[in-house]
């Protein structure tokens, strides 16, 4: 995958999402800096510094790269999102909530 369409799903999945939380996983400690540029609107600084995490970072752009293309990859920090009634998660070390089993 090149660079331009990891930037553009990047900046996607900070907005918001199911990849949300799976970003923020794999960009560790540059997150919150990437976050900041997003909620800024800033995309410019965003592309530059998401770059050079990338050009330098192959762990990272692989990690990206998986779930761009659809892939999936174990998260280890959930930090978001929501449960509708009747709706299941597993969460944590494969605790269930909910229906699922």
């Amino acid at each position: 995958m090149d660079l331009n369409q990891l930037v553009e799903f990047t900046w996607g999945a900070i907005a918001g999402g199911v990849y949300y939380d799976t970003v923020k996983d794999i960009l560790g400690n540059a997150f919150p800096r990437l976050d900041k540029f997003k909620q800024e609107e800033n995309k410019q600084l965003f592309e530059a510094s998401l770059s050079a995490i990338l050009e330098t970072n192959d762990q990272i752009r692989n990690s990206l790269s998986t779930i761009a293309q659809g892939g999936s990859l174990e998260v280890t920090n959930i930090t978001t999102g929501n449960i509708e009634s009747g709706g299941a998660v597993i969460v944590g070390n494969h605790n269930t909530i909910g229906g699922a089993k």
